[in-house]
């Protein structure tokens, strides 16, 4: 048992096709194995495709018409389709958007499709299913006839069409024409009975109506209302021309609005001519120009205008090609002009175009196979106090109001910023990503964190950091040696180091040179005092060496500040060779001085006094045989002369003149002023006078008091 439905749909589709909005187009059918389905009732209008079921899909056949008022839809599963089985199929239809319509459904039993290897008898099967509306055949303007083929086998239709349909088909098999028992034409179709009773005939190569010659077809041509049959043939709708259209006379439009007229040989022109405002719309005249009365509006996808001038010729007149905008056109300079010529070269600007076809005052330039444009003045923005041209050198000048910069390469080695303003402004973080130079010849190299001067770079010395070896108490280690030059060395030592209580901070001056001479000036701090051995090899290279005096042994932080270029290495060396040698001692917060050949100090030209040497300066004497006696001095006289005391006009109370005389001598002492005088004491009176003799065996001091007179002692 089947049954069948033609769904909601369908109905929906059928109607568009009567209302012509769609085109009869019933493309396949589809096959399913529908789990569970019943057979028994009729499948639903609003029925879809069961898409995860669908077996197969297969081509209609043939969709024909049966006596006008139904059509038969038929799919043929021939033997190479298999195996499948199914109890569902549908008739679809494929609408003019491409979206598909289900029209029709049948329910059945359980079907299976075998694939054979070869066509045998009962390897075919023909679905059909029948949809029958009254004059649904004819309405929809299915014209094929139906074949027995297609109602032999498994034909469906509606439990209600059954009867009429089983009469329909005895009639196909029924019906048998002879020559003596010819069809008429009702009997072979309605189409043939209405074109036998029109008013349409065909007579050799004339086709006509109503007698007249519609169409004459020649081996050659086609001629429509031939020899004018009728006086008037109208045409609607849209016509396709696919070759020339010859019009031999004017071509004229319906209403008063425009006519096109056709060429006339007096003035040699074509064009059309709107009545209704009285202009020329278009006009051709021959091999001159085509002139508009009117605005050009194109109005389509990728509007394209071209200008296609010959491939041969003059660059300039044959080859050439313009458009001209603007009162004068093409024939003066109030116009912009864009121009090609035939060397590929194009031109827009303004002025007159000459015989070159270029505008006089043409402002860019451009060719077809490269991509540049050529400016051939500034280029002003907005005004023109902000102006683009060509610099100095090549360059792109950038001008304003204020001045111009010039940008660019001037010549192989460099990119320049030049400007005619004294200075440049950056108001934003500058990034340079490379090195910068300076200087009148841009050939010194500035300084930044990542590129940092050398020593030499700016005069100072080379600092050379390290750590030591382990110092102790017990022996001294080597820390650093010194490759000195030229005879001397000069270096600043400073080490510093702590563990526990042990704090070692000393910096020392160190003087080595080539004749066995070593000196060391040293400070240090008042926690760990040590010891440095300094062992040379005669002249300027030595070794470092270090022993604590007390604490803890402990490495040391060593900078060594070589002020005479000498390399450095901090480190433990070997002292081969190294035999002279000079030990030096700090002390706590004290600063020491020490020199294999001995030390001093001078102050002022004058040795500073200490316990090493005051036994040797406490009692000494400027031994003097005339001249002037200095403040604060100790002097011994050896001549019978004149000696004069220092000028009191500088000196402070207090100052002192200490004189004694070679027993031989009796110096006169005078002072220098004639304000100033002479104090001494004799028994218990007091004589003062501008100068003494000194003529005792003893030593005379002479001591300046408050009024700024010596007092003798």
């Amino acid at each position: 048992m089947s049954t069948l439905t033609i769904t909601n749909a369908g109905l929906d589709y059928k109607n568009a096709v009567l209302a012509g909005v769609e085109q009869p187009n019933i493309t396949h059918m589809l096959f399913a194995n529908v789990p569970n389905i019943d057979v028994t009732s009729a499948p639903s209008a609003n029925s879809v495709v069961p898409s995860e079921y669908v077996v197969h899909s297969q081509s209609i056949e043939r969709v024909s018409n049966l006596d006008g008022n139904a059509l038969v839809i038929s799919a043929v599963l021939d033997y190479s389709l298999g195996d499948f089985t199914f109890n569902w199929y549908g008739a679809v239809a494929t609408k003019a958007d491409g979206s598909q319509v289900l029209v029709a459904v049948v329910h059945t039993h359980d079907q299976t499709k075998t694939k054979t290897d070869g066509p045998n008898i009962g390897d075919y099967s023909v679905k059909s299913i029948v949809w029958q509306s009254q004059q649904l055949g004819q309405n929809v303007a299915v014209n094929i006839a139906t074949q027995p083929w297609q109602l032999e086998n498994d034909a469906f239709a509606t439990q209600r069409d059954k009867t009429e349909l089983t009469e329909k088909i005895n009639d196909l098999h029924s019906i048998a024409y002879t020559t003596n028992n010819k069809p008429t034409p009702a009997d072979v179709s309605a189409k043939l009975a209405r074109y036998e009773s029109s008013l349409i005939d065909v007579l050799g190569h004339d086709f006509k109506i109503r007698d007249k010659r519609a169409l004459v077809g020649f081996a050659d041509k086609l001629i429509v209302n031939y020899d004018a049959d009728w006086s008037q043939v109208e045409a609607k709708g849209t016509w396709n021309f696919l070759g020339d259209i010859v019009a031999y006379y004017d071509i004229k439009m319906a209403g008063s609005d425009s006519y096109i007229w056709s060429p006339n040989i007096t003035n040699g022109s074509t064009g059309i001519y709107d009545p209704y405002s009285n202009i020329t719309a278009l006009k051709y005249t021959n091999g001159k120009a085509f002139d508009f009365g009117a605005d050009i509006n194109i109005t389509k996808n990728n509007p394209w205008l071209t200008l296609k001038s010959s491939s041969e010729g003059n660059d300039n007149t044959q080859q050439a090609a313009g458009i001209s905008l603007g009162e004068s056109g093409r024939e003066n300079k109030a116009s912009l002009h864009l121009s090609y010529i035939g060397n590929g070269s194009s031109y827009i600007g303004m002025g007159t175009p000459g015989a070159d076809n270029i505008p006089d005052n043409w402002a860019m330039q451009m060719h077809y196979q490269s991509t540049w444009v050529r400016f051939r003045n500034e280029i002003q923005l907005v005004d023109d106090k902000t102006r683009l041209n060509k610099g100095d050198l090549n360059a792109l000048r950038v001008v304003t109001d204020s001045g111009y910069v010039d940008i660019g390469a001037m010549n192989s080695d460099f990119c320049h910023f030049q400007t005619d303003r004294p200075r440049f402004y950056l108001d934003k973080p500058t990034f340079i990503r490379g090195e910068i130079y300076a200087g009148s010849n841009y050939d010194q190299r500035v300084y930044h964190q990542g590129y940092k001067p050398s020593a030499d770079d700016v005069g100072a010395f080379v600092q050379n950091w390290g750590i030591t070896p382990t110092v102790n108490t017990s022996e001294f280690t080597t820390i650093a040696k010194i490759n000195g030059s030229n005879l001397a060395s000069s270096i600043t030592l400073q080490l510093k180091g702590t563990t526990g209580s042990t704090v070692v901070n000393v910096k020392a001056d160190i003087l080595v040179n080539h004749h066995k001479d070593i000196t060391v000036d040293s400070m240090s701090g008042g926690y760990t005092p040590i010891q440095l051995r300094i062992i040379c090899n005669g002249n300027e290279k030595y070794i470092i060496q270090a022993k604590t005096l007390n604490g803890n042994p402990l490495p040391l932080i060593c900078s060594i500040q070589s002020h005479t270029k000498d390399a450095v290495s901090i480190g433990s060396y070997s002292t081969d060779g190294y035999t002279i040698e000079h030990i030096h001692t700090t002390e706590k917060n004290k600063r020491s001085l020490s020199s294999i050949n001995g030390t001093g100090l001078l102050i002022d030209n004058n040795p500073a006094l200490h316990t090493g040497n005051v036994h040797r300066y406490s009692e000494a004497r400027t031994v003097l045989s005339s001249g002037a006696l200095a403040a604060n001095s100790k002097n011994h006289l050896t001549a019978t002369d004149t000696f004069t005391l220092p000028a009191v006009a500088n000196l402070s109370e207090g100052a002192t003149v200490v004189v004694s005389k070679a027993m031989a001598a009796t110096p006169t002492i005078k002072v220098q002023g004639r304000s100033e005088h002479i104090a001494m004491m004799q028994g218990t009176k007091m004589l003062t006078d501008d100068s003494v003799q000194f003529d005792t065996h003893t030593t005379l001091t002479f001591i300046l008091n408050a009024d700024k007179n010596w007092e003798m002692q």
